[in-house]
């Protein structure tokens, strides 16, 4: 008997058809910007004055840095854990969010995700509801080039799911390999429209949430 399409599958599926691009895995660490100053150091020692291997160090330096700090935020910090398989440290994250204001649209994105993920029917329909509700009244131009294309996204995502009703072992089978390392973050383009906004440019230091989440009752 063939084996009905999972939630994950289906998602794919239809990123696919509508010529979706890869969705991000994961970002270069500080150790990579080390590596080229590494590799650059042997050829600058024999090809360039004092002043411009300074240059070069302090360049390098300044980049990683740069990229250190880049990393710190909400969309870095969900996508590289959920690459690595820290799923439930990228829901903590979410929770977090979504204690300190119920509407935050980046954490109603990330509890979608990790529902779909673990297909986990029973409270996706409620949360793609609740972030399509507030998705809408996010103004800001990145991210409403991408809303449209969530919208669609998201509803073909609750019309499959009226209809998905996999046994028990089906849905466990699924969810154990969700726990998989090295996944991409399949809404990671919303979220990265929202970091392009400046979304959470002030966002306070991230910690683990002092209430319980919102329900998606």
């Amino acid at each position: 008997m063939k084996k009905k399409m999972g939630l994950i599958s289906h998602s794919l599926k239809m990123r696919k058809a509508r010529g979706s691009r890869r969705p991000h895995s994961t970002q270069l660490g500080v150790g990579h910007e080390l590596l080229l100053l590494y590799t650059f150091l042997p050829v600058c020692a024999t090809s360039c004055c004092p002043m411009k291997r300074i240059s070069l160090i302090f360049a390098v330096l300044f980049s990683s840095l740069g990229h250190s700090l880049a990393q710190t935020n909400y969309y870095s910090l969900v996508t590289n854990h959920w690459f690595q398989g820290n799923h439930e440290t990228v829901l903590e994250l979410a929770n977090h969010r979504l204690a300190a204001n119920t509407n935050d649209i980046a954490g109603w994105i990330t509890r979608a995700e990790y529902s779909l993920t673990f297909e986990d029917a029973s409270s996706l329909s409620n949360i793609l509801s609740r972030t399509l509700e507030i998705g809408s009244n996010v103004t800001s131009s990145a991210f409403s080039s991408v809303f449209a294309g969530m919208t669609e996204s998201f509803v073909d995502m609750l019309d499959f799911v009226a209809t998905y009703h996999p046994t028990p072992e089906e849905q466990a089978e699924d969810a154990r390999k969700a726990h998989v390392s090295g996944k991409p973050f399949l809404y990671s383009d919303y979220l990265e429209a929202l970091e392009r906004d400046g979304f959470f440019a002030n966002d306070p230091p991230m910690g683990k949430p002092q209430t319980d989440p919102p329900g998606e009752d």
